[in-house]
């Protein structure tokens, strides 16, 4: 004779199989993006450009600075590096722009509590290529 299961019974298994194999999938997410968390909340930044093909400047550059305001810079040395801390909120915005003309090439980059969170290569092909470039990051 076999042993059969009333529905209570079944249930209870069913109830349990579902916790033992879908509770261990529940572990708290472990988050490594600067850029998110509480807000509003205080963080650095940095702000960095460079070239590997040997500008000695940036003929110029904007970014975000530590009021909410921008700063603008002409014949900015290279490489360059900004960094300060600023309050932010969910969803603020800050960039960096620059630009030069000629060959070679320009990266801008973004940290957030040294964290690089945005970058970007530009190229110009041509001694009279103008070279524009624009980082943005949105805290999310």
């Amino acid at each position: 004779m076999t042993p059969t299961l009333n529905r209570g019974t079944i249930f209870l298994i069913f109830v349990l199989s579902v916790i033992l194999f879908v509770t261990p999938g529940c572990k708290k997410d472990k988050d490594d993006n600067p850029g998110s968390g509480t807000y509003p909340r205080t963080v650095n930044i940095q702000y960095k450009v460079s070239s590997s093909t040997g500008f000695s400047q940036v003929m110029q550059m904007t970014y975000s600075n530590e009021t909410g305001g921008l700063t603008n810079g002409t014949n900015v040395a290279m490489p360059f590096s900004k960094s300060f801390s600023k309050t932010v909120n969910r969803f603020d915005v800050i960039v960096l722009t620059f630009g030069h003309t000629g060959m070679g090439n320009l990266k801008g980059e973004i940290l957030v509590d040294n964290v690089v969170v945005k970058t970007a290569s530009f190229t110009g092909d041509t001694p009279s290529s103008t070279i524009p470039g624009q980082v943005t990051y949105t805290f999310p």
